[in-house]
């Protein structure tokens, strides 16, 4: 799948189908402004067992605007409580710095760097590499 911007409906909708909520991670939840389909927020388990991990996508148009931190505040709080989730991997693409301010005002960690893909980009790119442990949450209450 991948994602682009503004997002075709029937391209959105499918793309939630494939994500939709089973009662464990490997599901989105969407952003919406005044009804509109704006943004995404992925949980997901990582392979083998591994530890969860956490994504989000949003429309540049609303880039900016708080919009990300404020939902995934919400939304990291209740997966984390209801799936007893105690640590968190994410990741951003190295210029995308903005992506890093968000995590770090939601108390994720810088642990380090890697290299990354995406459907959106044609190689492989440096990412930089976070970690949240539960208690250290932060954001809106």
């Amino acid at each position: 799948f991948s994602v682009v911007s503004p997002w075709p409906e029937d391209a959105a909708r499918r793309w939630l189908a494939h994500f939709r909520y089973r009662g464990r991670p490997g599901f989105q939840a969407v952003i919406c402004r005044r009804g509109r389909l704006i943004g995404t927020l992925y949980m997901g388990a990582a392979p083998g067992g591994g530890p969860a991990t956490c994504a989000w996508f949003l429309d540049p148009a609303h880039w900016g605007q708080g919009y990300v931190a404020e939902a995934a505040h919400a939304f990291l709080a209740d997966t984390m409580d209801r799936f007893g989730i105690a640590t968190l991997w994410a990741d951003h693409f190295a210029d995308n710095p903005a992506s890093g301010r968000v995590m770090e005002k939601l108390g994720f960690v810088r642990t380090g760097t890697g290299t990354g893909t995406s459907a959106a980009r044609l190689e492989p790119a440096p990412i930089v590499v976070y970690r949240l442990d539960r208690a250290n949450l932060k954001g809106r209450p």
